[in-house]
C-alpha cells in the first residue's frame, strides 16, 4: 500500500509540474498568431509562439497564472492546464489628435549611440526577455521631427539566420514602455556573426512624440533561435543585442513576465545596466 501511495504521489507531482503547451489565435478570424509571448506571470519562465501559433513551456505547472501579450492585442490571463487554447482580441489604440505635417525628407539629424560595429564587445545575451531604450525628445529635433532609420547591433552564433522583434511604443504613466505602439510588430533577421541591423522607417511617416518613445527589442524564445552551447551544456537564445560603449545616462528597461524593471534595477537581474546600442536618424 505504501508503495502504491508513493507511486501515485510521484505521478501527480510529475503531472502537475512539467511541460504545458497550447495555441494562440486571433479572436476576430480564428487564425494563429505568430511570435506572441506567453509567460508564467511575473516570472522569467515563458515561450514565444511559432509561425503556427503554438507554444511549449517547460518547468511550468498546471494552475500557474499565465499572461499572454502582443502589440495590437489586448493582453489576457488564464490558469494553465496541460493543453491551452488562447484567443486574443485585436485592440485599437486611442490616438491623440493628429497634426498633419508635410514630410520633405531634405534634411537629416543623427542620434549616435555607436560608431564601429565590429569593435563591440559587450552584449545582452541568453534569455527570454525584452529590452527597451527610452529616446528623449530634444528641442534640436524640431527641424527633423520624423523617424527615418533605426540601427542596432546583433551577434548571432548560429550559421543560420535567426530572428528578433522590434517595436516602437509610447511612454507609459510611470515612465515605463506602454502597450501603445507607434508601429506594428517588426520582425528582423540577423545573419551569422556581428551585424548592424538597420530598419527603414521613412515610409511610415512617424513623428517623434514630444514626451519621447521607446525602442523595444524582443528576444524570441523559439526553436529557430536556439543554439546548443557545449560548454554551458544548454541551448542559448540568439541573437545577442549590443550594448553601447559610451557611458551615457542609463535609460534601458528590462521586461519579462508582464512587468518592466527600471534602469536602476537591471544590474541585479542581468549583471549590467548598459544601454542597448541604438542609432537613430531623423528627417524633416
Amino acid at each position: 500500500m505504501k508503495n502504491i501511495i508513493a507511486f501515485i504521489a510521484i505521478f501527480i507531482s510529475n503531472w502537475a509540474v512539467g511541460q504545458i503547451s497550447g495555441i494562440v489565435t486571433d479572436d476576430s478570424n480564428g487564425q494563429p498568431i505568430a511570435y506572441v509571448n506567453v509567460w508564467v506571470k511575473n516570472t522569467r519562465v515563458g515561450a514565444t509562439t511559432g509561425e503556427n501559433g503554438k507554444f511549449v513551456i517547460e518547468s511550468a505547472k498546471i494552475g500557474d497564472s499565465m499572461l499572454v501579450s502582443s502589440l495590437g492585442y489586448a493582453s489576457t490571463e488564464f490558469s494553465a492546464i496541460r493543453e491551452n487554447y488562447v484567443t486574443l482580441t485585436p485592440k485599437v489604440n486611442e490616438l491623440d489628435e493628429v497634426v498633419v505635417i508635410p514630410m520633405k525628407n531634405t534634411e537629416t539629424f543623427s542620434i549616435i549611440s555607436f560608431k564601429k560595429v565590429k569593435k563591440n564587445r559587450k552584449w545582452y545575451n541568453n534569455g527570454h526577455y525584452s529590452l527597451a531604450r527610452f529616446i528623449k525628445y530634444e528641442q534640436e529635433y524640431d527641424k527633423t521631427p520624423f523617424l527615418n532609420q533605426i540601427s542596432l547591433i546583433t551577434l548571432n552564433a548560429k550559421r543560420e539566420n535567426v530572428i528578433f522583434r522590434i517595436r516602437l511604443v509610447e511612454i507609459g504613466e510611470n515612465g515605463e514602455p506602454s502597450e501603445n505602439g507607434l508601429t506594428n510588430n517588426i520582425i528582423l533577421e540577423s545573419k551569422k556573426g556581428v551585424n548592424e541591423i538597420t530598419l527603414e522607417l521613412s515610409a511610415e511617416k512617424i513623428l517623434i512624440p514630444k514626451n519621447g518613445f521607446f525602442v523595444v527589442v524582443d528576444r524570441l524564445n523559439i526553436e529557430k533561435n536556439k543554439s546548443f552551447n557545449k560548454n554551458a551544456k544548454m541551448d542559448i537564445l540568439q541573437p545577442a543585442i549590443g550594448i553601447e560603449l559610451s557611458d551615457q545616462e542609463k535609460n534601458t528597461w528590462f521586461g519579462f513576465g508582464g512587468k518592466w524593471i527600471p534602469p536602476s534595477e537591471i544590474k541585479d537581474f542581468l549583471g549590467s545596466n548598459g544601454n542597448i546600442a541604438v542609432n537613430i536618424k531623423l528627417t524633416n
